[in-house]
């Protein structure tokens, strides 16, 4: 994943197009308008683009914003690119998944502004929502009990 150009213009954008009786109300930017106005900086991408390829990956999918480039490639290339192990596990409840047994550490071989790797997991996360209500100040709303 790679930042975006203007990460703070895009949040306000989003808000603005979002918010009646805002001037920006409705008008919603094409990927394309996206890509130009916030997307993430084409020589990054592009840089990271022949790193994955120097690198025997191949490249799956690409974003019209610039912010994710989808690889493919073996679990061994991925564990010694990311220096990382990536195992099979089982959940509680009985579900196989794989995930990285550690960080991945982005090497410094890629000549870009990564911010981060995503998908070297299948686990599932989930936050309790006791902790989110935490975080945001807010009191849990609490569900009326019903009897049947």
């Amino acid at each position: 994943m790679l930042p975006l150009s203007d990460a703070d213009g895009a949040a306000d954008f989003a808000q603005r197009v979002n918010t009646p009786k805002d001037d920006l109300f409705g008008k919603y930017l094409t990927p394309k308008e996206f890509a130009a106005t916030y997307g993430a900086n084409e020589m990054d991408y592009q840089r990271l683009e022949s790193w994955a390829k120097t690198n025997g990956l191949k490249v799956s999918q690409q974003s019209v914003s610039r912010t994710t480039l989808t690889v493919r490639g073996t679990v061994a290339q991925f564990e010694a690119l990311f220096n990382t192990r990536i195992n099979n596990y089982r959940s509680p409840d009985g579900k196989e998944f794989y995930s990285a047994s550690s960080k991945p550490i982005i090497p410094s071989s890629i000549p870009a502004k990564l911010i981060g790797v995503v998908g070297l997991s299948s686990a599932t996360h989930f936050a309790p929502l006791a902790k989110v209500f935490r975080i945001l100040s807010e009191a849990p709303v609490e569900k009326p009990v019903t009897k049947h």
